[in-house]
C-alpha cells in the first residue's frame, strides 16, 4: 500500500511541474504575441476600388449611368434593373 502512495505522489508531482511549465509557456507565448502586435506597423486592408472615369454629369445623367450597369445599380441603390 505504501508503494502505491509513493508512486501516486511522484505522479502528482510530475503533473504539477508539467502544469507549471505549461502555464509559463502559455504566458510567454501570450506576451510574445502581444509584443509582436505592438511592434508591427498597422496594415490597412487592401480594398479594390474601381475607378470610373466619367465627364462631369448632372444628377439625372449620373443616376441613368448607374442604372444602366446592373452591378453598379445594385451596389448603389440596392435594387436590380
Amino acid at each position: 500500500m505504501e508503494h502505491n502512495s509513493i508512486d501516486c505522489n511522484e505522479e502528482e508531482s510530475e503533473n504539477s511541474s508539467e502544469n507549471s511549465f505549461n502555464e509559463v509557456a502559455n504566458v510567454a507565448l501570450a506576451v510574445g504575441y502581444a509584443m509582436s502586435g505592438l511592434l508591427a506597423p498597422p496594415q490597412l486592408p487592401l480594398v479594390y476600388q474601381p475607378v470610373y472615369l466619367q465627364p462631369d454629369l448632372n444628377g439625372r445623367q449620373w443616376v441613368e449611368n448607374i442604372l444602366a450597369d446592373a452591378s453598379r445599380c445594385f451596389d448603389n441603390f440596392r435594387m436590380q434593373q
